[in-house]
């Protein structure tokens, strides 16, 4: 059981980078595309005017672009909401939320990352490679790494 510790250890790690490191978010130039990722921070008045649509005190969404409407509203359904107290939590309403324009600061969008995907594909490989290695010199899966375990004698 102690042997497998490690391999599992460095497979866990190494397939948390890959999952996450392939998208990064990036400030938006003009207008955010429906059906992107979006994190943003609300305006004062945003926290205030929307507090009986997200809960009391959220300052910051992160969630998927549905639409956005003229004069700019974005039709958002929130995922994550970060409140005044610092706290992050799933967001527990239900629907989309429409956020108009005035409301939003530091809109981001969650967009592909060609530079952290190869970054996270070269660890990927050599996280496999590792694991590979240490099953190998451990014995593999049958754990005989004697000289001549399992060689028959005549």
């Amino acid at each position: 059981m102690q042997r497998l510790r490690r391999p599992t250890l460095v497979l866990g790690l190494v397939s948390l980078l890959a999952n996450t490191a392939c998208y990064a978010y990036q400030p938006v130039v003009g207008m955010p595309r429906a059906g992107n990722g979006v994190r943003f921070q609300l305006t004062s008045a945003g926290t205030t005017d929307l507090a009986m649509h997200l809960g009391p005190n959220v300052l910051e969404i992160t969630g998927r672009l549905q639409d956005v409407l003229p004069p700019g509203t974005l039709v958002v359904t929130p995922e994550w909401v970060k409140t005044s107290n610092g706290i992050s939590q799933p967001w527990s309403g239900e629907g989309a939320v429409r956020i108009p324009r005035e409301y939003v600061r530091n809109l981001d969008e969650r967009i592909f990352s060609r530079r952290r995907s190869t970054i996270s594909s070269v660890a990927l490989i050599g996280g496999l490679v590792s694991v590979a290695a240490i099953a190998l010199k451990t014995g593999g899966a049958h754990g005989n790494s004697a000289p001549g375990a399992g060689t028959p004698t005549r």
